[in-house]
């Protein structure tokens, strides 16, 4: 799905001249923004004060190239990019040099890694219509394959647990959750949440509370809302803007699904521009509390991302790779002698993060970094990075 969204985006960007830039979106002016907050917006709901314990800075050299043993064990999944579509799949581990060839003729950009990295699905297409027929499912070991079959129109998204899948039909704005041990799926429709240019809700485990942007009937601003699935009722919310590319405000589910972190701009309008700045968890109940307090101007909280022990939580916080301990409720910023802020992914230990930097300034690769030993190293492997697996024997 990555490549997928990376493509919509940019033909979103060429046809309709939406760019993202630092600035202030550019529908709004100072005067008509602060008009439409006081005649539409009903202030977000009082975040319980600050309570971190205290905030750390680390300088880090990203060393190469990467030491035998540094991935203790775990490897680097990898595909090859044929033209949008995908193509082989390849592993990098801490035993060699170069690439492994991991699974051949993957023809689909749509793979995803179980949380605990021992599960690789992917999708099968008949390449005769074009369109899916099944999910593939293989373990990290490459000893267990099957497909599961699934009807045409649905997509791959990501991986709810460790045992089910989340499927998406856009056209019928239906979600579909696949157990891809057991085949058992269960169906839920959101065509009725208004969802913001028909994005899909991001479900927690239990499957009953969605977080997602809503609609609202003021030009340029969506609405992050926590749903109660059962009841029907929202349980918190919070205006955000929105351009033609998106929504502002990330959200993500702890891995046991008990709290969201968010990323969200806490003044309408900000003085310093439109952006991202404060970190905050949600509860089930929609109990909001404040994590951090960042002064600097400009700098947008993007690509949260829990640990799978659900410790620890990484963000990028402008230039800065932050993550913030659950356990000590201490921040640490780490500043990279290269960086690239894009998605950051966990090892399944927890140990390590593994996020898009620049090679000698310039050559796109990836850094390793040791959470615990806070050191990290530049991995040069080509190819489309999708995640961690566990260790091949």
């Amino acid at each position: 799905m990555r490549r997928r969204w990376i493509i919509c985006i940019l033909v979103i960007v060429i046809l309709a001249g939406c760019y993202p830039l630092p600035t202030p979106v550019s529908t709004f002016t100072p005067a008509n923004f602060r008009a439409i907050q006081s005649a539409t917006f009903t202030p977000p709901s009082t975040a319980t004060p600050q309570t971190i314990s205290g905030y750390r800075k680390r300088c880090l050299e990203v060393e190469g190239p990467m030491p035998p043993g540094f991935l203790s064990g775990n490897a680097l999944l990898f595909q090859d990019d044929l033209y949008l579509r995908g193509g082989d799949l390849y592993i990098v581990d801490d035993r060699t040099a170069g690439r492994q060839l991991f699974l051949a003729d993957v023809r689909t950009p749509s793979v995803e890694i179980s949380p605990n990295g021992y599960w690789i699905a992917y999708e099968i297409e008949d390449r005769n219509i074009n369109k899916l027929t099944a999910i593939g499912l293989i373990s990290a070991d490459g000893q267990e394959k099957r497909s599961i079959p699934v009807r045409p129109r649905l997509s791959l998204q990501y991986w709810l647990d460790n045992e089910r899948v989340v499927l998406v039909d856009y056209r019928l704005m239906r979600v579909v959750v696949l157990n891809v041990f057991t085949s058992q799926t269960t169906e839920l429709d959101y065509s009725s949440y208004s969802t913001y240019l028909g994005e899909p809700p991001n479900y927690d485990p239990t499957l009953s509370r969605a977080v997602f942007h809503q609609t609202t009937e003021t030009e340029g601003v969506a609405r992050l809302v926590l749903w109660d699935v059962e009841s029907g009722q929202k349980l918190w919310s919070w205006d955000v803007l929105a351009t033609k590319c998106g929504a502002e405000g990330d959200a993500a589910w702890s891995p046991d699904g008990n709290q969201l972190v968010v990323g969200l701009q806490p003044e309408w309008p900000d003085p310093t521009g439109y952006s991202i700045r404060y970190l905050y968890t949600v509860s089930r109940e929609g109990k909001i509390r404040q994590l951090t307090r960042y002064q600097k101007p400009q700098a947008e909280i993007r690509f949260l991302a829990w640990s799978p022990d659900g410790r620890y939580v990484a963000f990028w916080y402008g230039r800065f790779l932050a993550i913030f301990d659950t356990t000590t409720e201490v921040i640490t910023d780490y500043c990279l002698s290269t960086y690239s802020p894009n998605s950051i992914r966990w090892s399944p230990d927890s140990h390590q993060v593994v996020i898009d930097t620049l090679c000698n300034q310039e050559d796109p690769c990836l850094a390793v970094v040791d959470v615990e030993k806070e050191r990290a190293v530049e991995v040069r492997a080509g190819g489309d990075l999708i995640g961690w697996i566990r260790g091949l024997p």
